[in-house]
């Protein structure tokens, strides 16, 4: 009987252990991500006025233990194939993401000027759906959030 109630109280103790650590990890997290500012998803993903065609560029930053990845998405007609993404180097309010696939090299900086808005410039050649190799990017809702409505392009 006593053994069975230490049992019971060790696993007691070991539940309310596990839920802190996941507490203390989740406010870690959120703090890393919080304290650079880099959260949420920006783009600049609109639909062709006459066509419909989609066009543009989305982030969306996404915590992790260590502080974020990027879900990168274009659209050049259709949505392409989204990618997963690692930053190489991060400031306060700069990133810089330098990765090879097999489609090739992905290699771009993002700046945070706002806590709504920031700047990709392209370093691989792409250029943004303005046709120069850098844009902004305003946060919204992801655009394979259930219901987002695309913006005609201007």
């Amino acid at each position: 009987m006593n053994r069975f109630l230490g049992m019971r109280v060790r696993c007691f103790l070991g539940s309310v252990l596990s839920v802190y650590c996941l507490c203390s990890f989740a406010a870690d997290t959120g703090s890393k991500v919080g304290e650079i500012g880099f959260k949420g998803t920006f783009s600049d993903i609109c639909a062709h006025p006459e066509t419909g065609d989609l066009l543009g560029t989305e982030l969306s930053f996404i915590p992790t233990p260590n502080g974020f990845v990027v879900l990168f998405q274009q659209a050049e007609g259709a949505l392409l194939k989204p990618e997963l993404l690692v930053p190489k180097a991060n400031a306060s309010r700069r990133v810089e993401i330098q990765q090879s696939n097999q489609g090739g090299a992905i290699s771009f900086s993002v700046e945070l000027k706002s806590k709504n808005e920031l700047v990709i410039q392209f370093k691989d050649g792409q250029i943004t759906r303005n046709g120069t190799p850098s844009t902004t990017l305003r946060r919204r809702p992801a655009i394979w959030s259930d219901g987002q409505k695309v913006d005609n392009c201007r």
